[in-house]
């Protein structure tokens, strides 16, 4: 059954109404506690199901606030930025949940080892014959940081369920985030994997969503352990410094952050100079990324030019740009002889890139102060309406620290691109890490293109190696896209560890982790440098990507392997 969802701008909720929403939560925190982990999976169950009944409806919503009408690939993107992703967060939690009732810690699918330098890596994916199929040669490893053991892993996980003697808590989750699935997953992270009550804020970008969360998630409303409001900065204020409420969470820039933490103006910079901030509660918080995209120097085909064009061009096409999972600037080595072939393909690409609507707020203010900055850069399309061009800023000079680029998280659709100059792999490797982690604002994902035949050069795979090792970023992605790390939603996602609040970069802690990790350090995916078909996530496949995520959607709903024919049908199809 298909729900007609209509798109209704919602008022603020007024201080009356929070203060009678907080003071339920809070009553009912301690009983939170103790749901029975059986009653908890019957809670994640039926939300399973009232978000199956409205997940066509959710996608239809969210591609008319984005202003988009017959575009596949957009589809494709709010099925994954959606209902998608929630579902398969929802199975997640609740395998967990079932090996915690079991009376064990959740189960690994690959084991754990402990790496030469002493670190313990916990492989998570595949876990499954479907995992396997549907994505072909991808591995997770979560790296803990130094210093935890294998005998003590189980104290590491699902720390929430071990506590004697817990208080129950507030948690005030700021739901900033654009893609659509974000304040859902927030919410249900400090639910079942921390244990808190949680007042849901959304934000005016995304409000249209919580209607459907409301609906969706009623048993945890009507039981007083969840409550969705709405309104601006005012509100976020209003609960973000109110006594009631323990801690918080926010997904969205870190301008957003600091002015919740020292607030706003000149008044703002002043006591964060003076560290004197307004809300010192905990408060972790995923912030964005300038995210680099290191290409490694290899014997690559003309073909395979194209292919890994395609997936740096991906980058920006995933919801116009406004991602903060996305790689920003591409590291590249002056010396490689396909260099040019490389950006000349990229620029074939982003040419045959449909026009977009640039719909989130501010947007083309920013888009125009990349291009004054750099009025040299190539713009693919016609400004129209709402539609800004794809542009590409290539040829960077890496020396020029305070190039806009390297600064500031181009949260529109913008690439850029700088080349290193180096005698050798080894040596270009180990100077793009130097130049990501102290040039590049952010701490959150990076991504490296490395060809196998590159991998059997001296020296090359001890430099991958070690380059995984030193990138200070939360998740590491090999041979795909940034967001994989995100949209797979089992794994942790955030920071690298170590920003505190007068320097937060990316933000602190971990939200998704649905295996219930503490103590991580990062999350490293690794994936093929091709795949047959193409990966469904690239711009020229979205006929394609919007018939596999939508049947993915329903697997994860209902899951099946009767069902997985389909999806391998859908994604060779042309």
């Amino acid at each position: 059954m298909i729900v007609k969802e209509k798109i209704t701008q919602k008022k603020p909720t007024s201080n009356e109404q929070l203060e009678e929403d907080i003071q339920n939560l809070r009553q009912n925190a301690d009983a939170w506690l103790n749901v029975p982990i059986s009653e908890r999976v019957l809670i994640l169950e039926n939300i399973i199901r009232e978000v199956g009944e409205l997940m066509e409806s959710w996608v239809a919503l969210s591609l008319e606030v984005k202003q988009v009408k017959d575009d596949p690939y957009s589809t494709g993107l709010e099925w994954v930025g959606g209902p998608m992703s929630v579902l398969r967060y929802l199975r997640g939690l609740i395998r967990s949940l079932k090996d915690l009732e079991q009376g064990r810690s959740p189960r690994l699918p690959g084991g754990v080892h402990t790496r030469p330098d002493g670190r313990l890596v916990a492989n998570i994916y595949p876990g499954s014959l479907y995992e396997r199929i549907v994505t072909t040669g991808v591995t997770v490893d979560v790296v803990m940081q130094a210093g935890i053991s294998a005998e003590a892993m189980s104290q590491h996980m699902a720390l929430a369920y071990q506590e004697p003697g817990m208080q129950g808590r507030l948690a005030l989750v700021l739901g900033a985030g654009n893609i659509a699935a974000i304040p859902v997953l927030d919410s249900l992270y400090k639910l079942f994997v921390e244990n808190q009550v949680v007042i849901l804020k959304m934000n005016p970008v995304n409000e249209y969503i919580g209607p459907l969360i409301e609906k969706s998630h009623q048993e945890l409303i009507s039981r007083n352990f969840l409550r969705v409001v709405y309104g601006g900065a005012e509100v976020g204020t209003y609960l973000s410094q109110h006594p009631g409420i323990d801690e918080i969470h926010l997904t969205g820039s870190d301008r957003t952050y600091e002015a919740v933490v020292f607030g706003g103006g000149p008044d703002g910079n002043q006591r964060k100079q003076e560290h004197q901030p307004l809300v010192t509660k905990r408060f972790t918080a995923e912030l964005g990324n300038i995210g680099p995209e290191i290409v490694v120097p290899g014997p690559w085909s003309g073909k395979e030019l194209h292919y890994q064009a395609e997936q740096i061009v991906s980058n920006i096409c995933d919801n116009v740009g406004f991602s903060c999972s996305r790689a920003r600037v591409v590291l590249t080595h002056a010396g490689w002889d396909l260099h040019d072939q490389l950006l000349a393909e990229i620029r074939q690409v982003m040419a045959c890139l449909p026009a977009r609507a640039a719909y989130y707020p501010g947007a083309e203010a920013l888009y125009n102060r990349f291009l004054q900055a750099h009025p040299e850069a190539e713009t693919f399309g016609q400004r129209q309406g709402t539609n800004l061009p794809w542009a590409f800023i290539s040829g960077l000079d890496p020396e020029k620290e305070s190039d806009i680029c390297f600064q500031v998280e181009s949260f529109c659709p913008v690439l850029a691109e700088t080349s290193l100059s180096a005698d050798s792999i080894p040596e270009f490797i180990e100077m793009a890490v130097k130049f990501a982690n102290q040039r590049l604002w952010g701490t959150l994902t990076a991504s490296i293109i490395i060809h196998p035949g590159s991998l059997k050069l001296p020296g090359v795979v001890e430099a991958l190696e070690k380059a995984i090792n030193d990138l200070h970023y939360g998740a590491i992605v090999v041979n795909g896209l940034g967001g994989m790390t995100w949209a797979m939603t089992t794994p942790p996602w955030g920071s690298f560890p170590g920003n505190d609040l007068y320097d937060i970069q990316s933000g602190s802690g971990f939200s998704n982790n649905a295996f219930m990790f503490s103590g991580v350090e990062k999350v490293v995916v690794r994936a093929p440098f091709t795949t047959w078909p193409k990966p469904i996530w690239f711009n020229s496949q979205g006929k394609t990507f919007a018939r596999v995520v939508r049947k993915v959607a329903y697997y994860d709903l209902a899951p099946s392997y009767l069902k997985l024919p389909g999806i391998v049908l859908a994604a060779i199809q042309s």
